[in-house]
Parts: structure tokens; C-alpha cells; sequence
């Protein structure tokens, strides 16, 4: 889109968090703006994950049927298990202790 509109500021998501995903409503008005969603094959994205697992560590390097079978999660971090007050914990991004891990990065 940049290409076809260099005049136009074209950026992921708003300002809260960087990234398409898990944005948060905007608490002022965004005038002019034009969302737009890509929508690709379910089959074409896990392969495309498999060959970069973003945020998967455990997942680098691993055949089709390993991938797609091996459990996709994340531990807590060190700095995850030190924090006294987790009801009041402001994590990455501005997520809260209970909707990401880890928390603290």
C-alpha cells in the first residue's frame, strides 16, 4: 500500500500495540481511516508459521506433522514468578498478567 500511496501514512494496527493483532479500541476518533483484512488459506498460513514460528520457539525447525502436533505454548519467565502482585501487573505492551505469557519480557 505504501508503494501505491506514498502520500499516506499506512501503519499495523493503532498506537497502542505494534502488530495487526491484539489491538486495543483507540480512545480518540481515527478520521480517515480504512481498515483492511488479508485472508489466507488456514493450510498456507500453518505452513507459513512452520517455516517462521513467530513467538514459538519451541516450534523452530520442525517437519509438518511435529509442527502441527506439538503443543503451542509458552513458559513464564524468571521475572514472571518475582512479581508479588499479579492482579495489578501492567505487562508487555500493556497486557495484563492473565492474557499473555510471559508477562514480564
Amino acid at each position: 500500500l505504501s508503494r501505491c500511496f506514498p502520500d499516506i501514512n499506512v501503519q499495523y494496527g493503532f498506537d497502542s500495540r505494534p502488530g495487526k493483532f491484539f489491538q486495543t479500541e483507540p480512545t480518540n476518533a481515527q478520521p480517515h481511516t480504512l481498515v483492511i483484512s488479508v485472508f489466507v488459506n488456514p493450510f498456507d498460513w500453518v505452513d507459513m508459521m512452520r517455516r517462521n514460528p513467530i513467538n514459538a520457539p519451541t516450534h523452530k525447525d520442525l517437519e509438518w506433522t511435529d509442527f502441527v502436533t506439538t503443543p503451542w505454548e509458552r513458559k513464564r519467565s524468571n521475572m514472571d514468578e518475582n512479581l508479588e502482585d499479579t492482579d495489578s501487573a501492567v505487562c508487555s505492551f500493556g497486557f495484563s498478567y492473565n492474557e499473555v505469557i510471559p508477562c514480564m519480557t
